[in-house]
């Protein structure tokens, strides 16, 4: 290269004094922890009451659970226990007489009584 295309930086700043800033904090705090975790229990306490898991929910709880599901969740397999046998599949249609299931195995609609059925429960998606 030719020292015509070589040119000096525009602007050059130099600074030898390298000092970080001073900053003025709090050194000391006060809480009182004791109200801090009783707020934190009564916040847990709440969520566990208002939230069951659905194996504790009563049976007819968990007929609204699965029929309230909303449409964009992918249908869940359960398994529907009766007095004569249990049954896994997909459930189609609660209504408040009966529940239809679609059977995993052949794919065949079958209508259940809801005063026959025992229990209900989630087998996965």
């Amino acid at each position: 290269m030719s020292d015509h295309q070589v040119r000096p930086p525009l602007l050059f700043v130099s600074s030898k004094i390298h000092t970080t800033p001073q900053v003025q904090a709090q050194s000391q705090y006060y809480s009182n922890h004791k109200k801090d975790k009783d707020e934190k229990k009564q916040q847990e306490e709440s969520n566990e009451t208002g939230r069951k898991k659905f194996q504790q929910m009563s049976l007819d709880d968990r007929f609204r659970y699965i029929s309230e599901l909303p449409s964009i969740m992918p249908k869940m397999k359960c398994e529907v226990v009766t007095e004569e046998q249990a049954y896994t599949g997909i459930v189609d249609l609660i209504d408040e007489r009966m529940l239809v299931l679609k059977i995993i195995e052949n794919g065949m609609k079958i209508k259940i009584k809801r005063d026959s059925i025992m229990d209900i429960k989630l087998v996965g998606f």
